[in-house]
């Protein structure tokens, strides 16, 4: 369906240009002359079809055209141009679109270039600007042919995207040019702060932007297919739209914390694009700013980003993790349509809605967390997407339990919006719940980042094992009385020879004591009766001679802890999700650590 909705929107789209724009006669004509309009009349033009040679002669300023000059039926005619001197302006959009223009003589009574006034002259190899000219309009010469240019000392004002989408190799500035200047043929305005084109023809494969640059102007890298590294300094807090768009070499970008929002279509079909690091205050990601990197595997969008517009990752056909971070509020539509290789997302629970299309044709998506604070799915949020492959998670009597019902997909009650479906962590926490062995720390949290106390292990353990009955034994604890929350877990514990007491006494247990992760594998470890174990010590942190030896060794022959970089790190703190994660391997024997 989106496939027709964009060829639909693109006929549409040019037969609006066709209406707008006049009609081009391509048949041939005699000599034509008349005066150069309102505003324009003391020139006139004369075109001679035999040269193509077109000449306006006069004194005064041209017209501004609204692509309507009084020439425009010879656009495609005219080879060359010639103004003679006494032209003081030319005028907006007064050679737009003469793509067989290859030749322009600019006279030194030239002060102005209006908006268009050359754009699209796609045969054209060279301009000369005059010393008089101080000021070119928007889109001047865009869509030429050029590959070199020099702007004299006299310009103070370039309007936006002058020199665009020209094969240029370098721009030159005129050295006391008091508005601009030329870095390595590099254009920049004369404070360098605001970087404004780099040459797309440049043969350069990778560019550092000096610091203190803090503005990338729209279009400025576009198409510049040579680079495969460009280094943004922290200065930058403002990148363009189209900024690096159709950069098809270019592999990675990391856009740094000072810059807020990523414009429309920015790093759109950077196709060799692999990695992209979001700066943490980036709050507005724009309508298809990533659209069609298809080399991109994998994303995290900050917290700091708060909406995401239209279609921003649509067609990152590669992409098969995604974070999002927990302050998005709004989406436009269709913003991961085509995704075809992601597996799995998590939607946070800043958002309500679910947007048209957001999942277009991810073919490859099996599992959706989405929050109970979501109350409106589009019917099309997962068309394209196989009902037989994806499993919606979600809260009991939720928006996402309705929506996968109604539309034939797998649910599974899942309301914990701090576990992500890309956490080691996830199957695990689903387990646990899934066998009553623990449940969230409140209705919608798990909290496994927590650290787990002594009375909290002890309650894991017993519960994994089917909360059994403990036979009356002679032990008390001074901290842990009948009324103690953990009490039956505890004397549990202590019957089997999982724990005992933390003082020589054995009159404290020390329930609200922080355990580590040699604590929590040594209780597992007493818990199964203390096996045997075959393998050579693994780790170069620890030795026989410490208490929690046996059961480390124990742990990583059986796949339930293999430390890091050869470290066991008994010390570190346990968490909640680390616990349910040895548990789930222990009892399950699945998705054991390599």
């Amino acid at each position: 369906m989106k496939t027709i909705k964009r060829i639909t929107a693109l006929v549409l789209c040019l037969a609006l240009a066709v209406v707008l724009l006049p009609s081009v006669s391509l048949t041939a004509h005699a000599a034509c002359s008349g005066n150069c309009g309102a505003q324009g009349d003391n020139l006139t033009w004369t075109f001679d079809p035999d040269t193509g040679l077109l000449t306006i002669k006069g004194n005064g300023a041209m017209a501004d055209y609204d692509f309507n000059s009084p020439w425009y039926d010879f656009s495609q005619s005219i080879k060359a141009v010639l103004l003679e001197n006494g032209v003081t302006h030319i005028g907006e959009s007064a050679f737009f679109y003469c793509t067989a223009l290859a030749s322009v003589t600019i006279p030194g009574s030239v002060k102005s270039i209006g908006n268009d006034a050359f754009q699209q002259c796609t045969a054209l190899p060279s301009i000369e600007i005059p010393a008089s000219v101080t000021s070119i309009g928007d889109r001047a010469f865009s869509q030429c042919a050029l590959t070199s240019v020099s702007i004299p000392k006299s310009v103070k004002d370039m309007g936006y995207l002058a020199f665009a989408f020209n094969p240029l190799t370098a721009i030159n500035v005129a050295p006391n040019n008091p508005s601009f200047c030329s870095v390595d043929g590099v254009l920049y305005n004369k404070a360098k702060t605001e970087l404004i084109l780099y040459p797309r023809a440049k043969t350069n494969t990778s560019y550092q932007i000096p610091d203190g640059v803090n503005s990338i102007a729209s279009d400025a890298f576009s198409y510049g297919t040579n680079l495969i590294e460009v280094t943004i300094p922290d200065s930058v807090e403002f990148i363009g739209s189209y900024a690096f768009f159709g950069c098809s070499s270019l592999t990675d970008i990391r856009i740094p914390d000072g810059v807020w929002q990523i414009g429309t279509l920015t790093f759109a079909h950077c196709t060799a694009l692999k990695s992209v690091t979001i700066g943490n205050s980036v709050n507005i990601i724009g309508c298809e700013a990533f659209s069609g990197c298809e080399s991109l595997t994998s994303l995290v969008i900050p917290d700091s980003v708060t909406f995401i517009d239209g279609w921003a990752f649509d067609n990152c056909s590669a992409l098969t993790d995604v974070t999002i971070g927990k302050n998005l509020q709004r989406t436009g539509a269709g913003i991961f349509g085509q995704c075809s290789s992601l597996t799995s997302v998590t939607i946070p629970d800043s958002m309500t809605q679910i947007k048209l299309e957001t999942f277009y044709n991810c073919v490859s998506l099996t599992s959706v967390i989405i929050p109970d604070s979501v109350t409106e799915i589009d019917q099309s949020a997962f068309e394209g997407v196989p009902v037989s492959g994806l499993t919606i998670f979600g809260a009991e009597g939720s928006a996402a339990q309705t929506y996968a019902e109604e539309n034939g997909f797998q649910f599974v009650r899942f309301p914990f919006v701090d576990v992500d479906l890309n956490d080691f962590f996830f199957n695990p926490v689903l387990w646990a719940v899934d066998n009553n062995v623990t449940g969230g720390v409140d209705d919608t949290h798990f909290a496994p980042e927590r650290t787990v106390m002594r009375s909290d292990a002890m309650v894991f353990f017993w519960a994994a094992n089917g909360r059994p009955e403990f036979t009356a034994i002679d032990k008390t604890f001074r901290d842990v009385k009948e009324t103690h929350w953990a009490y039956k877990a505890v004397m549990w514990a202590v019957e089997n020879g999982i724990t005992g007491g933390t003082n020589t006494a054995g009159t404290e247990f020390s329930p609200s004591r922080t355990c580590s992760r040699s604590e929590i594998l040594q209780f597992l470890y007493a818990a199964m009766g203390k096996p045997g174990y075959s393998i050579q010590n693994p780790y170069s942190d620890i030795n026989t001679a410490q208490w929690y030896y046996e059961g480390a060794i124990w742990a990583y022959e059986n796949g339930l802890e293999k430390g890091e970089d050869g470290k066991y790190n008994a010390k570190t703190p346990c968490t909640r999700g680390y616990v349910v994660t040895y548990l789930y391997r222990y009892f399950t024997g699945l998705e054991l650590a390599e």
